[in-house]
């Protein structure tokens, strides 16, 4: 099943058993490796797909990991992780989870820690407030909290995706990560490549990516292997930010001109954002590229709403600059306006601002007003060409 999933428990473990678990050693790799140092490692290159959290008020344990593609053996690592858990775990105390696509539809294996023993089952369905609740949690974490599980709410805002104690644990990770990769990288041949992340390798001063059937491999020119990561969906080390671009036919990865990676990632840590930063620039998406928004301060930039972004002087929906009053706005669902005019997303609305209001939403069909007159936008996908279409009408009902 080649499809997003997510895998996704909670567990009843105190903060001292949970230190404790932390410091178990697990196979991995070709070796083995310290359980918050796999989890640490996970969080590094999963970029927000992974949450590991804990509460000590209720001693719970709440594991997030978010996969891109689900395949038979694509959580294989994670069950040496989650029998370890179930032995550490006080003999009364239960966990209880799933594998399912993602928002929960379909459930595919149910996961269980009973009497400090890993249950998991493809035959047993997950109760749907079970469902609902994981995935709420889930999705709070990533900023998506529209209707999600009130106990989830307060972590919409948490700055990252790691309890108190791994991240206290994260310098140790970062000096056995670093000690891994130097081995990794001298032992490294064309016959027996490493892995950096996802289809890319080193080899020899070379890090490429297998691409296609048969493979064939895409440079990243001047890369620096021991840096190389993916973050906030683009590959990037130490010095650069890459983007894949279609060059006579022929894919090729390209520097961002002046992007830091370092320091690149998500404006609000958020997989939803439509904002990058490299801590000096401010990045957005313009038909699959990354451009600069022009003349903006990164130290003053800063989400607005769901889907926007002010410094306070410009109004941006992605990279296009809206002609809004930065001193005057206001935001709801996906409009934005001031005293003026009003958008939804980029779309122009054509009513005032100093009286908009939202009457009602059925599904993606809002019915709008000002003082003169109430309009319908509708908004629909077009399967055909792949575009969204927004449409406005008087309201004649």
């Amino acid at each position: 099943m080649s499809e997003p999933a997510g895998l996704l428990i909670e567990a009843h473990i105190s903060a001292s058993r949970l230190a404790s678990f932390f410091g178990r050693s697990v196979a991995y790799g070709n070796g083995r490796a310290l359980v918050g140092h796999v989890l640490c490692q996970w969080a590094d290159f999963c970029n927000g797909s992974l949450v590991i959290d804990h509460d000590p008020a209720s001693d719970t344990l709440f594991i997030a990991w978010i996969l891109n593609e689900l395949t038979t053996d694509a959580v294989d690592v994670m069950w040496p992780v989650l029998e370890t858990l179930a032995r550490e775990m006080e003999p009364a105390a239960m966990a209880s989870g799933n594998i399912s696509s993602l928002l929960g539809s379909v459930c595919y294996e149910t996961v269980h820690i009973e009497n400090n023993t890993l249950i998991r089952s493809e035959e047993e369905e997950t109760p749907q407030g079970e469902m609902e609740h994981l995935w709420g949690r889930a999705m709070a974490f990533w900023g998506i909290g529209d209707g999600m599980d009130p106990e989830a709410a307060e972590a919409i805002d948490a700055s990252f995706f790691l309890c108190d104690a791994l991240q206290a644990e994260w310098p140790n990770y970062v000096r056995w990560r670093d000690e891994e990769r130097q081995a990794q990288i001298a032992a490294a041949t064309e016959a027996d490549p490493l892995c950096l992340v996802d289809d890319v390798y080193y080899w020899d001063g070379q890090v490429v990516e297998r691409h296609g059937s048969p493979p064939r491999d895409i440079p990243f020119p001047g890369a620096d292997p021991m840096t190389f990561r993916e973050a906030a969906g683009f590959y990037v080390d130490k010095n650069h930010v890459w983007q894949r671009r279609l060059v006579d036919a022929t894919w090729e990865y390209v520097p961002v001109e002046g992007a830091v990676g370092a320091d690149f990632g998500y404006l609000d840590d958020s997989v939803s954002s439509l904002f990058w930063t490299d801590q000096r620039r401010i990045y957005a998406k313009v038909e699959g590229e990354i451009v600069v928004l022009p003349d903006v301060d990164a130290s003053e930039f800063r989400k607005y709403g769901q889907i926007f972004g002010t410094d306070g002087k410009s109004v941006f929906y992605n990279a296009v600059r809206l002609p809004l009053r930065a001193d005057r706005l206001k935001t709801d669902e996906f409009f934005i306006w001031d005293d003026e005019k009003v958008f939804y997303w980029d779309l122009e609305v054509p009513l005032s601002g100093a009286s908009f209001r939202i009457l009602s939403r059925d599904g993606r069909q809002f019915r709008i007003a000002d003082a003169a007159r109430e309009l319908v936008l509708t908004e629909s996908f077009d399967m055909t060409t792949g575009r969204t279409n927004r449409t406005i009408r008087p309201d004649d009902a």
